[in-house]
């Protein structure tokens, strides 16, 4: 088995490798979790939860994590059956080889996390949108014309 050196079985390089694996998402999501729910918790002790601009950082803020667990779990989850079936099966290449296409083909949701989050910002700043003048291009679109735009 050529992938993630499968026959060094249980050393303190490939325990260290894992825990740190493991600690990179779960120490993260932690932290997501505590100071996300740290901030609604703050903002509805002072009644702010009320106000329109309050809510809607409040549900950025959820969906930022939403976003993480959704990119970054499957590789998570895949990585750890890696690890447990290097361990509980050495030497089984077929079944090793097939935890490593299901952990190499859910890599691809940890790169989207890096388009998500600044799409999920762009498009939360209402400076943003008016910069892009997203209404006047689809009007432009609908009407077949070029953007007016001031002088």
């Amino acid at each position: 088995c050529r992938s993630f050196r499968m026959k060094t079985r249980g050393s303190a390089k490939d325990t260290f490798r894992s825990g740190v694996f493991l600690a990179q998402f779960y120490g993260t999501l932690v932290t997501l979790l505590f100071c996300t729910c740290r901030i609604i918790w703050k903002l509805r002790l002072r009644k702010m939860d009320k106000e329109k601009k309050i809510r809607k950082a409040m549900r950025i803020a959820i969906t930022v994590v939403v976003i993480f667990v959704f990119c970054f779990l499957p590789g998570n989850v895949t990585g750890v059956a890696v690890f447990i079936v290097r361990m509980s099966y050495p030497g089984d290449c077929g079944t090793f080889n097939v935890a490593v296409q299901f952990f190499s083909s859910t890599v691809a949701f940890t790169y989207m996390n890096s388009v998500l989050d600044p799409v999920l910002y762009c498009f939360s700043s209402p400076g943003f949108l008016n910069t892009l003048r997203l209404p006047q291009l689809f009007a432009w679109v609908r009407k077949g014309g070029p953007i007016q735009t001031r002088s």
